[in-house]
């Protein structure tokens, strides 16, 4: 398949003088300008945006120089707390991510703080202010050799530094629980951010000599992780973590030998143990999905693991998980923030409230980046909200290009993002092969807490020889399997480990089928579009089978995949559709890579617009997101984003002109 056609390719070949002349009419038909007057004037504009332009890109570089690109890092601290000029450290050369709507200092992989001499570093990791500090406009931020790490711009007033714990905590036991962090999150609820805080602070004295740490707003200096080394985030003592996290909300910190003395004031005693710790309970970020799953939803004793997949992917942008909500009624009673990305059913409310500062403010918090639903049953039943979240908050993100049309044909505006779950990023775990079982699916995951783990890891993605295939519709369409091709399956056994209903069990499963997509999967060969598009975001070649309109779910009616089918290499016997390589040698990158790096970007570009979700990602570092495209670009190819638009958005003569102005004014884009 050829890459998408650049940008340039989606403006209409109409001359200007036929961009100009409704408006030329209007003016002669005034007795106005002149058509020369008017030409001039657009000169005119032109130059003005221009010299502007040259003035303030000089205004940056001469009075921000903080604000710089990704090529050009800015003053920047090595994560591993060590100062970058003195004896102490080395300073290495690591990309850092930055942007110009981040200007806070960032800390590279390695956390040095640039001095040559003792640092002390003051670290707040909660998205919530700290309990017993007043932070305003006024409020001094640490200086001198103390250096403030406060990555939430919510909890210190934008003041202090950023840290990308991806980087920070690389070569270190706690890596695993930072990049699978959706896992983490659902396992540990509200205690996620403790872990936060404690695993960076233990990190930033793992990585460097002479440094010492200290909670904000704590009594207490830290210089040495020996004291913590009995720390283990993944240990559940031996059980199901839903024992407590299922009934309250919360898991037992004890359990993981947590080390209470980063988050406790020395004068306060035992008793409280996280004095320094905000109140969890300021702000909610909910997912759906019920905690049980009833016997009568579960078609053959089995529950589909893609209702999860989806709030996974939601999850993964929250700084923490504080509820799940009733799929049908998530709003309900809620006044938090939420990501809505699933197949909805017609009977979803959203409660329009009377009262309309509180309206809006649900509004605000409620992102509908990835719905679909069936008919306009949905619409009937939610008009008047969703019509005024789409023209006050933003428009409606649909998951399939059957929900656009719906939606537009009711005048609601909309527009077609895909899944969020083309957003999950996983390092994953790896199969540990003890010989006693050949079901992939009952063979255990690797503890991250062994020493060996990383390696395993590593030499897992280097082999990465396993033909996956999932709950595939059609097998007679199959190219020949080769020797290492293993059957898996979507849906959750009834009885897995002990049954499917928990749903820590069913997040257990997921996790187990995201790994084995990231680290063991050559290709997946599937009929599931919540198993096809998350192996497609980390980079694994995906083959969507289908048979003559039938899915895994039964038959496609409803059109909730289409728009989806793209980015994959497809095999249809009904559409001609036949894969032009066998599965024995290299398979070719999905066709629809270009497709899925801008559908990535858009959710990036709306997410962003809420502080909470802007931080988390650049703390977990999920951005910049991997380039799915990256290999696939020609020499011709224009490897800029501009506008995605379909030829309908150009319908009107004043987005011709607009564009057309834009392309004349050599504004420049921003890459990827």
């Amino acid at each position: 398949m050829d890459p998408p056609a650049p940008a340039a390719d989606l403006i209409p070949a109409v001359p200007p003088s036929q961009l100009w002349r409704p408006h030329r009419q209007r003016q002669r038909q005034r007795g106005g300008r002149t058509s020369r007057q008017i030409e001039w004037a657009l000169i005119s504009t032109i130059i003005f945006s221009v010299i502007t332009f040259l003035k303030f890109q000089s205004t940056v570089h001469k009075s921000v120089p903080a604000i710089k690109t990704q090529d050009q890092p800015r003053h920047v601290y090595d994560s591993d707390g060590s100062s970058g000029s003195g004896a102490q450290s080395v300073r290495k050369s690591v990309p850092v991510i930055t942007t110009q709507d981040q200007p806070r200092h960032v800390y590279d992989s390695d956390g040095s703080s640039g001095s040559g001499t003792q640092s002390h570093f003051i670290v707040w990791m909660y998205p919530f202010p700290p309990p017993n500090i007043e932070i305003n406009d006024d409020w001094g931020v640490p200086s001198g050799d103390q250096i403030l790490i406060c990555p939430y711009k919510t909890a210190c007033h934008g003041k202090g530094s950023t840290i990308n714990l991806a980087a920070l905590t690389k070569d270190t036991l706690y890596n695993s629980y930072i990049l699978d962090h959706p896992y983490q999150k659902f396992r540990h609820m509200k205690e996620f951010c403790h872990h936060i805080q404690v695993i960076a602070m233990i990190s930033l004295l793992l990585k460097n000599d002479g440094v010492c740490v200290q909670t904000l707003g704590g009594d207490n200096w830290f210089c040495s992780a020996d004291s913590f080394s009995d720390y283990n985030p993944y240990d559940n003592g031996g059980q199901s973590w839903s024992a407590s996290a299922e009934s309250s909300g919360e898991s037992d910190l004890s359990i993981s030998k947590f080390p209470y003395q980063l988050l406790s004031l020395s004068h306060k005693g035992s008793s409280q143990v996280l004095s320094l710790a905000p109140d969890m309970t300021r702000e909610e970020f909910a997912t759906y999905g019920p905690w049980n799953v009833s016997t009568d939803v579960r078609p053959g004793g089995r529950y589909n693991s893609g209702e999860d997949i989806q709030s996974l992917a939601g999850v993964g942008w929250y700084p923490f998980l504080s509820s799940v909500r009733i799929k049908e009624d998530p709003l309900n009673n809620y006044s938090g923030y939420y990501i809505a990305n699933s197949l909805q059913s017609p009977s979803m409310k959203m409660p329009y409230l009377e009262e309309a500062k509180e309206r809006r403010s649900l509004m605000e918090k409620l992102d509908i980046v990835s719905m679909f639903f069936p008919g306009a049953d949905m619409i009937q039943g939610n008009g008047k909200f969703l019509r005024e979240y789409t023209n006050e908050v933003y428009p409606f993100g649909c998951r399939s290009t059957l929900t656009c049309a719906t939606l537009k044909a009711h005048k609601i505006r909309s527009y077609f993002s895909s899944c969020l779950t083309l957003t999950s990023t996983y390092q994953g775990s790896v199969l540990y092969h003890d010989g006693s079982s050949p079901s992939l699916n009952g063979l255990p995951l690797l503890n991250p807490a062994l020493v060996n783990f990383t390696s395993a890891v590593k030499k897992a993605k280097e082999e990465k020889d396993l033909v996956l295939l999932v709950d595939v519709v059609d097998r007679s369409v199959l190219p020949p399997l080769p020797s290492n091709a293993r059957w898996l399956s979507a849906n959750i056994p009834e009885g897995y480990p002990r049954s499917c209903q928990p749903q820590s069990e069913r997040i257990d499963y997921c996790y187990r089928l995201l790994s084995q997509y990231a680290n063991h999967a050559k290709v997946v060969i599937t009929s599931r579009i919540h198993v096809g598009l998350p192996a497609a975001a980390m980079g694994t070649p995906v083959i969507f089978v289908s048979k003559g309109g039938w899915l895994p779910g039964g038959k496609e009616k409803t059109g909730r995949v289409a728009g989806l089918l793209d980015i994959f290499h497809r095999i249809d016997k009904s559409k001609n559709l036949t894969l032009g390589f066998d599965l024995s040698g290299p398979i070719p990158p999905n066709p629809g890579n270009h497709e899925a790096d801008r559908r990535r970007a858009s959710f990036w570009h709306r997410l962003k617009r809420v502080s909470y979700y802007e931080d988390a990602a650049r703390i977990f570092g999920r951005i910049p997101f991997q380039r799915l495209g990256a290999g696939m670009v020609q020499g011709d190819f224009h490897n800029n984003f501009h506008f995605v638009m379909n030829q309908t958005d150009l319908s009107d003569w004043r987005s011709r002109r607009t564009i057309a102005r834009q392309s004349s004014s050599f504004i420049p884009t921003q890459k990827f």
